[in-house]
């Protein structure tokens, strides 16, 4: 336990040693193994021992001995599905990945002193007894004497930056502007929120920024504001994944008649309530419907359809998000589109090569015949499809950015009349049938970008010095088609 918050910390910093070149990629990797597999294997050494050792105790006469471990096998299994039920959805979330392997710890040296006390390891009762106690002592004396863990630490996010640190205080000491403002451990995933220096607020899931009210504030604004202001009559708007909120509010400023959200994470729904300010309270509207859901699952199971869907998950090198950019999530999003819907999908052209941003284009087309690309502000892209073509309605437009609530909010990111808006479609869904190429589509069934993303976020900090001396360490800078592109527009 002592170790564990330091992990993040000396994975930074062997991380920063390394060259992030193709070649060493895959050292990279057995260097996450092996983080990996220090964590779990002195657990999983001695969770193995304990059911051959109860077995062994509690079989001792050999004509019952089939029916004894029947009964200990039934016992452990019905204790496993009990164990992860409650750690998932009661313990970690009311006492912290902290607190939670103090419970553990303490439970299952319990259960040690037990069985010691149980066998015939020792004869002599009162030292049996003293001997039996020792474990479950230390475990809880571990735990409760270890300093509470830094929340810095698992926030920082040290596989993204390539920087050395002199020590872990000075680690800790780097973001000691920040005010934190939320901190959860949940089920699927460490939620944090802070304030910097400047005032502005940012939300971080397992240490990746995934909103924010700076650098991110015009694309969460426009991803809401691009489908509802190209839709000519939009009613019904399901929002797939929630972030700081930003984007509902935004939704909000229309007069639809339902806003559908889906948020996998308990603790994104509670940190977005800390945006307020700037989500325009979207969680308390009575035209908001909140579902703490898998949004596959969601699509799967719903049965509404709905005039304007927006997806907006984090980045696809992150864990369990790549099938968020799958032809069969397409596929499920169809599906739920009114015959005139449309579906808004961001994505991103930073940390990314230009064949897996074509590839992502191209598994939407695949399923989508009407796809124009937009580009909301810095190097974030939103994809819009339908199965209808999307011509924007001049008069209409206008008629919905003179609604005051709407007015205001693109006030904030310098939009104020139709032109304004128009000027961030990057590629017209004509142009995207010309200049993507064919080639691989991202599926469930070959998840490519699940294999890709991760490579190209590894080789992101490639410098073009280094690929010039050698081509086979030669990639295209990330991100440079399409951007490119629309600079020559």
């Amino acid at each position: 336990m002592p170790l564990y918050e330091r992990l993040p910390y000396y994975f930074g910093q062997i991380n920063g040693m390394i060259v992030h070149v193709p070649v060493t990629y895959p050292i990279y990797e057995s260097i996450k193994y092996f983080f990996c597999f220090i964590v779990m294997f002195l657990p999983t050494l001695f969770f193995g021992m304990t059911l051959p050792l109860v077995v062994r105790l509690f079989s001792k006469d050999s004509v019952y001995c089939g029916q004894t471990i029947g009964k200990v096998f039934a016992v452990n299994t019905l204790g496993s599905v009990a164990g992860s039920l409650l750690a998932g959805f009661f313990v970690i979330p009311a006492f912290g990945l902290k607190g939670t392997f103090l419970i553990a710890n303490t439970i299952n040296a319990a259960l040690g002193g037990l069985l010691l006390y149980t066998g015939n390891a020792f004869n002599r009762k009162r030292f049996k007894g003293l001997i039996c106690l020792m474990p479950v002592v230390a475990a809880a004396g571990i735990g409760c004497f270890t300093p509470p863990w830094s929340q810095i630490a698992f926030t920082r996010g040290t596989f993204r930056g390539q920087k050395i640190y002199e020590n872990f205080e000075t680690f800790k000491a780097t973001a000691a502007s920040w005010e934190i403002l939320y901190h959860r451990d949940g089920a699927q995933s460490t939620v944090t929120v802070i304030r910097d220096s400047q005032g502005k607020l940012s939300l971080f899931v397992n240490g990746k920024p995934d909103a924010s009210t700076g650098i991110d504030l015009k694309t969460e604004i426009l991803t809401g504001h691009i489908p509802l202001l190209l839709h000519r009559e939009p009613r019904k708007v399901l929002n797939i994944g929630i972030g700081s909120g930003i984007t509902c509010g935004s939704i909000l400023t229309y007069p639809i008649e339902r806003l559908d959200v889906v948020e996998i994470s308990k603790e994104v729904i509670d940190a977005s309530r800390l945006f307020k300010d700037h989500n325009h309270a979207f969680y308390d509207a009575p035209r908001t419907r909140i579902f703490e859901e898998d949004a596959k699952t969601f699509l799967l199971l719903a049965p509404d359809s709905y005039d304007v869907i927006v997806s907006e998950p984090s980045n696809p090198w992150m864990s369990g998000v790549a099938n968020l950019f799958s032809r069969e999530y397409f596929m499920d999003v169809k599906n739920h589109l009114t015959e005139n819907g449309i579906f808004a999908q961001w994505f991103h052209t930073y940390e990314m090569s230009d064949e897996t941003v074509e590839m992502v284009i191209r598994t939407l087309a695949s399923v989508f015949p009407h796809v124009s690309v937009w580009h909301p502000s810095g190097e974030d892209i939103m994809m819009i499809a339908s199965l209808e073509p999307v011509e924007p309605d001049w008069n209409l437009m206008e008629e919905k950015l003179a609604i005051s609530e709407v007015k205001q909010d693109l006030q904030r990111v310098k939009i104020r009349d139709v032109p304004g808006f128009l000027i961030h479609e990057m590629l017209t869904s004509k142009r995207i049938r010309k200049i993507i190429p064919p080639g691989l589509i991202n599926s469930d069934y070959f998840p490519y970008l699940e294999h890709q993303a991760p490579k190209d976020f590894f080789y992101r900090n490639l410098s073009t010095e280094l690929a010039e001396k050698d081509e086979r360490l030669l990639r295209p800078k990330s991100g440079t088609l399409l951007l490119s592109t629309y600079s020559g527009s």
